[in-house]
């Protein structure tokens, strides 16, 4: 079949802010993930021919527009749920201003490999390019402390989107 799904463009050192509830998700959200995964791992994975896919497409689109409904009933921020609802899985051409394994690949427990091509940039430089991002990063990364290098941001992410058994050790969330 096709891996288009299966590889995400993403800024992996930004998460998505979910609201403190998120632990409790109500059960039509849950439904909602859940048939949103389904479509995205298994039925376009092995749709046997491109109208079948787009047909999943349209669906997934949907059922995208419906969970950010829902998130925001929920008490998920606009921009949030917004920004979860229109990523668009498969267009490879776009890169995602975030990443998250369990809206983008239906992964709740961690990734048993992580492999990457890590930045290379001192914090000044970061200043200089990424601004933006400085507060994300220090508000967010024990590694991002003094005249840190991306490097150490992106090798901590990488290591705390492993799963239990990959690191053979427990991991708090």
């Amino acid at each position: 079949p096709t891996l288009e799904t299966k590889f995400v463009a993403a800024n992996t050192l930004i998460q998505v802010d979910r609201p403190a509830q998120m632990a409790f998700i109500t059960p039509e959200v849950k439904k909602k993930q859940d048939e949103l995964n389904d479509l995205r791992q298994k039925k376009h994975f092995l749709a046997p021919t491109w109208e079948k896919k787009k047909q999943i497409r349209e669906q997934d689109k949907k059922l995208s527009q419906e969970l950010a409904i829902l998130l925001r009933t929920d008490g998920w921020k606009n921009e949030v749920a917004e920004k979860l609802a229109f990523w668009d899985p498969y267009d490879q051409s776009v890169s995602a201003g975030y990443f998250d394994p369990q809206w983008m690949f239906g992964i709740e427990d961690g990734f048993d490999i992580v492999i990457g091509n890590p930045p290379y940039m001192r914090v000044q430089m970061i200043q200089k390019t990424q601004p933006e991002f400085m507060s994300y990063y220090r508000d967010h990364y024990q590694s991002a402390v003094g005249s840190f290098d991306l490097y150490a941001v992106f090798i901590e992410r990488g290591y705390s989107l492993l799963s239990k058994r990959a690191t053979g050790i427990y991991r708090p969330p």
